[in-house]
């Protein structure tokens, strides 16, 4: 029974989240997508640097991705809005 409990904690230490997952995204949508095309690199290459990235720089550029499409539903320019700021 011991050695199942130390099996299970060590497949959960080492257990990686999906690349989707990571992204928020479904796997349809993320095979659909595909992008490691867009990024000019392998889906392993692409993958392994997305496994790097800190959930920190995920999140950041998740909800300025929201944030964006929060803008232009109603009918605002981001780009333009980011530009006035500076």
């Amino acid at each position: 029974m011991l050695v199942m409990k130390n099996r299970s904690s060590l497949a959960t230490k080492f257990q990686t989240d999906k690349p989707w997952a990571k992204l928020r995204i479904s796997r349809q949508q993320y095979l659909a997508s595909k992008p490691w095309k867009s990024a000019g690199i392998s889906r392993q290459e692409f993958e392994k640097t997305l496994q790097l990235a800190p959930d920190e720089i995920i999140d950041e550029l998740w909800d300025e991705a929201h944030a964006d499409m929060l803008l232009k539903s109603m009918g605002l320019d981001s780009d333009r809005l980011r530009r006035q700021k500076r």
